[in-house]
């Protein structure tokens, strides 16, 4: 009877806030590719990292806490900047892999190791201020 109680006692992430946030980094990146604007703007493409990572960080901790299939889930703090940043490092790297790749297969051969760590830093970052909402927000923790 506990354990119900717990799980009707969970306070849940809002799963819209995730779709607005794809959302605006769909807009921004259609409208920043149309008009060549990552070429233009030097430093768009890094609020555009801050921003995926961010929405990488929140999507694997809302997975994570309102799976029902792990059942014993560490509520901690380190658990969820590790997951979070776990999250956010893999989709970070295979971004940038993927990216090296289409490039490489375009025969745009120009490989820039600086602005790849820089951009998976930036992954990073967006998903530490993920955990820390997530944290802040009690997402993480029974009511």
């Amino acid at each position: 009877m506990l354990r119900w109680w717990n799980i009707l006692m969970k306070k849940k992430f809002p799963f819209w806030v995730l779709a607005l946030i794809v959302g605006i980094i769909g807009i921004v990146n259609g409208i920043a590719e149309y008009w060549h604007l990552y070429f233009y703007i030097w430093w768009l493409d890094i609020p555009m990292h801050l921003l995926g990572g961010f929405w990488v960080g929140l999507s694997v901790l809302a997975l994570y806490y309102s799976s029902k299939f792990i059942t014993d889930k560490d509520c901690s703090v380190q658990a969820v900047f590790i997951i979070s940043i776990t999250g956010a490092l893999v989709i970070g790297v295979g971004w940038e892999l993927f990216e090296w790749g289409t490039k490489h297969i375009a025969g745009i051969i120009h490989l820039d190791i600086v602005d790849t760590l820089a951009d998976i830093c930036n992954d990073v970052i967006g998903a530490v201020f993920a955990a820390v909402i997530f944290i802040k927000k009690g997402y993480n923790k029974n009511i």
